[in-house]
């Protein structure tokens, strides 16, 4: 049985688990512990406490944890032993048997995690109000026999005791180790990277947080292991095109590896897309956007160009489910499906090439055919990211359309119709420099049949709101490649030896670290706050349109939805702006750690650095996206929730640590005031001769107040929502916010001002400061810092 008897809970620190998750995916039998044969896999042994690994083994209650590699050991660190939580079929996984009752009664409970300084990690009953059994034993704590170097999980079931080693004992409590690992492969990118953890229990809610957090587990193994062997192999063998057959006729074929077919196949049936259009399993209603956003994150630690089609995709079936009336429903089901085989990609033909990021030069003309009752589209598209696409949308302008976007209309261009191919033509793939992965081509329309979405001529209104997310998914991979490039410097920096230390140890490199970690950290935070706005307008959205169980239009808040889009809308061009920037520079500097290596194809820093480049490219240029910033502010008033929103939450700010941060920002504030008023008064050319300038200065004061926002809350020890009710696996390494006050965060913030928003005299090289030689574990490495020593290297006193 998972709770064992006669332990109590006093003295217990609640910070909320130390173990991760997987689905149960098999039934082998009514109780107990079973042998479970596969063949080519070797069997359990139901005598001994220690089970093989790399096979799949039975649990409590009969539910066997498919554990198909060894490597799903890294729940934190690629570390040799798995830590487990154990689940009922069809009920999650935060249950566990209760005390004293038979399994068969099916008695399950909701339960957290509290960690005893002397026992470990102790399941706690969330009804009953008590301790239920150990989850997770400190090591040598039972005596269980151990073999650190040995692949098997080391588990008393007696009292389901799982011990951690000593190395995995200290990472909990001390801080990652990164020179453990020799790179950032065949490791779990969720588990690795607690800042999107965090940003996940900050923006879900916490029935949202519950259910997801085994999703993304088990998506971060994933995507470090399979797909990110497979992303390294399709660099070097991407797609072909094949326009013609051998007979001359066209066939616009794409070839594709085999392991680019193997990524499509498990990531979109981990519901990449699905989740947050239809209702996944134990949910009534489908996931925000924010969770597609999180796992493209994920997803970009090892393909960026793959991401591509999954963000396309994911906005064709948003823009389908916003505007479509149900004649290209089978297209939305293909969008949004969970099985591979019934699942078609989306893609978006925008550019031509006379008129690049002017949309409103579109030549593609579209002709009714009542042969067929629907158009026929003539013209060429110039830059076509997954060319093939099932579910492709076009604008063209209709007869008799007026000139610029006020006429063009929007339609969906299959790549075949009944098996036959539509009328196009794919001319060539673009010999890119990097995200080889998409094939990126030139289109020419010949008659291609196209089907009308939403009105005629509102076309490009209906398309800005796929661009919305196409940005917000730019930027978040952008997030994400960051994540990835960060992750192999700390390795390397922790590994690579030179004048007898690790160049971690060196002051220069140390601070590099540090301003790369905190650029991390803010940029992450910013975007995950855009994301999050746009979820709350989506979600009222499909409210008002009866599209949730669990919430209809009375339930609806239209001025809080109202809001939240005017905020995203400057929110979003300028993430994608600077995070875009900032993944070109950092991908280049992690290069650089790497040293002659970084510069070579078999290292991976070499093809983040090619990927990184299209990131300020695609979904518009910095110059088009700043313009756009100056457009939300004249037409949605953007400026007023973005004033009203950064002074409500710097008031919520007076932990004395923060006090010289916060005054810091309250003055930017206020400058970001003046200057925006500058600019609403001065002439055309003048704004936009700023607007990069203002786009930068808005990004640096909000993400500013999040960081301060975040950073109180975890001085306090507050935990978001999520980590409370789920019993979040990072919370005892994160911020320490299921109770237990940390200064980390606070660190970030005092950095990130002080880089960003402080004027510095002498360049700061007279003033003293040594935040990156006195804090480097606790903003590299993650270790926990107590708020006391903040206070006491100020000077002051609690």
């Amino acid at each position: 049985m998972l709770a064992s008897r006669g332990l109590e809970g006093e003295g217990a620190v609640d910070v909320r688990g130390c173990f991760a998750v997987d689905d149960p995916s098999e039934r082998v039998g009514d109780f107990g512990i079973e042998p479970f044969e596969r063949p080519g896999r070797r069997p359990s042994h139901p005598s001994s406490g220690h089970r093989p690994f790399d096979r799949p083994f039975a649990g409590v209650d009969g539910v066997a944890l498919d554990e198909q590699e060894d490597e799903r050991l890294a729940a934190e660190l690629g570390l040799e032993k798995r830590l487990y939580r154990l689940g009922f079929p069809g009920h999650g996984d935060d249950v566990v048997h209760p005390v004293g009752e038979g399994v068969g009664d099916r008695s399950e409970r909701p339960f957290s995690a509290v960690v005893d300084e002397n026992r470990g990690v102790i399941a706690h009953d969330d009804v009953a109000r008590r301790p239920m059994g150990v989850i997770l034993s400190k090591p040598g704590a039972h005596g269980v026999a151990r073999g650190d170097n040995s692949r098997q999980l080391n588990t008393c079931f007696s009292c389901a005791i799982l011990c951690p080693s000593e190395t995995e004992w200290s990472i909990m409590t001390n801080g990652i180790d990164y020179g453990r690992l020799e790179d950032g492969r065949h490791v779990n990118y969720w588990r690795l990277d607690r800042t999107i953890r965090r940003e996940v229990r900050r923006t879900y809610s916490t029935e949202e947080f519950a259910w997801a957090t085994a999703r993304l587990e088990s998506f971060g193994h994933l995507i470090g292991h399979t797909v990110a062997d497979n992303a390294d192999w399709i660099d070097d063998h991407g797609p072909e095109l094949e326009t013609y057959d051998r007979h001359g006729e066209v066939q616009n074929r794409v070839r594709y590896p085999a392991e680019q077919h193997e990524n499509d196949r498990l990531v979109y049936e981990s519901g990449i897309v699905a989740d947050a259009f239809e209702a996944p399993p134990g949910r009534e209603d489908p996931m925000p956007l924010t969770h597609n956003l999180v796992m493209q994150y994920l997803l970009c630690y090892a393909d960026v160009g793959f991401n591509c089609p999954v963000a396309m995709t994911a906005g064709v079936a948003l823009v389908l489910e916003k505007f479509d009336d149900g004649a290209l429903a089978a297209y939305y089901e293909g969008l949004t499906s969970r099985e591979y085989e019934d699942c078609i990609e989306g893609a978006m033909f925008l550019t031509e090439k006379q008129g690049g990021s002017d949309v409103g030069a579109t030549e593609t003309r579209a002709e009714w055919d009542p042969a067929t009752a629907c158009h026929r589209l003539y013209g060429e598209k110039w830059f076509c990211s997954n060319i093939d696409a099932q579910g492709t949308l076009a604008l063209a302008r209709t007869e008799d359309a007026p000139d610029g976007i006020g006429g063009l209309s929007l339609f969906l261009v299959p790549h075949e119709l009944e098996g036959e191919l539509n009328d196009q033509l794919y001319r060539r793939l673009k010999d890119k420099l990097g995200t080889t992965s998409v094939p990126t081509g030139e289109v020419e329309f010949r008659g291609a049949r196209g089907f009308l979405i939403g009105e005629e001529t509102r076309g490009f209104h209906q398309m800005a709101e796929m661009v919305n997310l196409e940005r917000l998914s730019n930027a978040i991979g952008s997030c994400g490649l960051i994540g990835r490039a960060l992750l192999e410097s700390k390795i390397k920096a922790a590994n690579r030896e030179a004048f007898g230390e690790t160049i971690d140890q060196y002051p220069l490199m140390r601070r590099d670290l540090v301003d790369m970690t905190v650029d991390h950290e803010a940029a992450t935070a910013y975007t995950m706050e855009a994301a999050r706005l746009f979820s709350v307008r989506e979600r009222a959205e499909r409210a008002k349109r009866g599209a949730l169980e669990a919430m209809g239009p009375d339930d609806v808040d239209e001025e809080r939805a109202e809001r939240a889009y005017r905020l995203m809308r400057l929110l979003i061009p300028i993430a994608k702006a600077r995070t875009g920037r900032l993944a070109v520079d950092t991908a280049s500097y992690a290069m650089e750690i790497q040293g002659g290596n970084g510069y070579v194809n078999e290292f991976v820093t070499h093809r983040l650095l090619r990927d990184a480049q299209v990131l300020p490219i695609w979904e518009g240029t910095e110059n088009i996206l700043s313009l756009d910033v100056l457009r939300a502010l004249e037409r949605e008033a953007a400026h007023e929730p973005l004033l009203e929103t950064v002074t409500t939450r710097l008031e919520g700010i007076d932990h004395p640590a923060l006090a010289d941060t916060t005054a810091t920002v309250e003055a930017s504030l206020q400058e970001l005031g003046t200057a925006l008023a500058t600019l609403a008064s001065e002439d055309t050319d003048y704004a936009q001769l700023q607007a990069k300038e203002l786009a930068h200065f808005i990004y640096d004061v909000f993400a500013a107040s999040l960081l301060l926002e975040q950073a109180q809350d975890a001085l306090e020890g507050r935990g978001a929502p999520g980590a409370v009710a789920a019993g979040d696996p990072a919370t005892a390494a994160d911020d320490r916010g299921g109770g237990q006050p940390d200064a980390r965060l606070a660190l970030i913030a005092r950095r990130f001002v002080r880089r960003h928003l402080t004027e510095r005299p002498a360049r700061g090289i007279t003033d003293g400061e040594r935040l990156a030689l006195e804090h480097f574990d606790s903003i590299v490495r993650f270790a926990p810092l107590e708020p006391a020593a903040l206070l006491a290297r100020a000077g002051e006193t609690e």
